[in-house]
This record gives structure tokens, C-alpha cells and sequence, in this order.
């Protein structure tokens, strides 16, 4: 459960940070007539945002353990019911360079969509299934990685570093298939008649009062945006409404 709170906090921070962050992404607006938008892997968007992460890894993973250490004492003085933020926080440090790189992203294609308030309809309309590429490869990747690393168990395959920065490049693509299979249980309950923000908050509360299972709750909307190759659960008929 302290996993879920810790979850609700930084998707609330996220939510500010897209909605301000988007304001200031605007300047990206320009680049709108030479970047194809939507076409997240191979506009080039998404692979600068790769390279990015992954250059990260490098600086920010040997230094990770002594970033943190340093930031327990001002943790200590949080209130006694808010002590779970820091462990929680510590437990994730190794998994922040994909979520923040995945999470710019978005805000870079918010700030350059001319028409935000439909930046969501749109993204669900026009996501391309490409992404599908890397993010099989990348999973492939990283569970030859660990049978290998069972096996073998020196070497590279020993190497903690390799397996995080594996882990990390299969959660950047599986963000956006996450977010897809989010909106696409929106799109399905809204053909029956429910508003787009009543199915959202329901879907959102489930998740922070699943605790522990909150993980398996993410896989379950990535399988749904992956299945939707074969699937095709939209029909991708879908009006530019915004989400309301």
C-alpha cells in the first residue's frame, strides 16, 4: 500500500509538471512542420529521448547509492506518516531515468500540439504500432540477459549495471503502450456511455488501492495497448474530442 501512496504522489507531481511543463515545451511548437508528431520511434522524437536516457544511465547509475544516502537525512524529517516516501522512493532509484525520459516525451509533444485539449484523442488516434519493434526487442534482450546471467553468472552477464540499463530501455517503450492500453479502456467504456473522466478516475482508483498489485495492474494496460496490434480494439474510428 505504501508503494500506491508513493505512486499517487508522483503522478500528481507529473500531472503538475505536464501541465506547466507543457507551457514550457511550447517552443517545441516550431519544430511541428519538421518533426512528424505521433510518429514517436521514428520521427526521431522518441530516439533522441533514448539516446538521452541512456547517456543518463551512465552518469547517474554509478552515482545513484551516494545521491540517495545523501538525501536520507533530510528525509528523516518528514512527518511520521510520510516516512514510507523516502524507502519507496530509494527502492525505484534505479527505474527514474526511463519514467522521467518517457514522461518528457509527452510533455514535448503536448507543448508542440497546436490543440491540447484533444492531445490525448489525438495520441490514442495516432499512436504508431512501431514502437512495438524496440519494445520486443528490448524485453527479449533483457530475459536472455537474465537466463544467461543464471547460467553463466560471470562476466557481462554478471554485470548489475547491463541488466539496469536493459530494464530501463524495456520500461521506456512500455510507457507509452501503458498509457495506450489506458486510453483505449477510456475509448471502450465511453462507446458504452461513460464519460472519459468517470472511467479514469475509477481505473486510476483501482490501481492506488491495489497496493503490491499495482504492478500487475500496469502489465494488464500494457498487454491491452500490445494486443491491439493483432486486436485492433479502436478501429482507430476516433473523434477528436477532448477529454472531459
Amino acid at each position: 500500500m505504501e508503494l500506491s501512496f508513493f505512486y499517487l504522489l508522483l503522478t500528481l507531481a507529473l500531472y503538475l509538471i505536464f501541465y506547466s511543463g507543457a507551457f514550457i515545451a511550447r517552443p517545441a511548437f516550431l519544430l511541428r512542420k519538421v518533426v512528424r508528431r505521433y510518429d514517436y520511434f521514428y520521427s526521431g522524437i522518441t530516439f533522441l529521448f533514448f539516446a538521452g536516457l541512456v547517456l543518463i544511465c551512465f552518469v547517474y547509475f554509478p552515482s545513484a547509492d551516494r545521491i540517495w544516502d545523501g538525501l536520507k537525512r533530510p528525509a528523516s524529517a518528514l512527518p511520521a506518516r510520510l516516512d514510507f516516501i523516502y524507502p519507496a522512493a530509494r527502492f525505484f532509484r534505479f527505474y527514474y531515468p526511463a519514467g522521467l525520459s518517457a514522461a518528457a516525451v509527452i510533455i514535448l509533444l503536448a507543448g508542440s500540439d497546436s490543440h491540447r485539449a484533444v492531445f490525448w484523442s489525438r495520441f490514442l488516434a495516432r499512436f504508431d504500432h512501431r514502437q512495438l519493434f524496440p519494445l520486443v526487442l528490448f524485453w527479449s534482450a533483457f530475459w536472455i540477459f537474465e537466463i544467461l546471467g543464471d547460467v553463466i553468472g560471470t562476466g557481462i552477464f554478471a554485470s548489475f549495471f547491463v541488466e539496469t540499463l536493459l530494464l530501463n530501455c524495456c520500461l521506456y517503450f512500455s510507457f507509452f503502450y501503458a498509457i495506450y492500453g489506458f486510453l483505449i479502456i477510456n475509448y471502450l467504456f465511453k462507446k458504452k456511455g461513460m464519460p472519459y473522466t468517470i472511467t479514469s478516475i475509477i481505473i486510476y482508483a483501482a490501481m492506488i488501492i491495489s497496493g503490491d498489485f499495482i504492478v500487475y495492474f500496469t502489465i494488464l494496460l500494457l498487454g491491452i495497448g500490445v494486443t491491439d496490434v493483432w486486436m485492433d480494439y479502436t478501429k482507430r474510428k476516433i473523434k477528436f474530442n477532448p477529454i472531459i
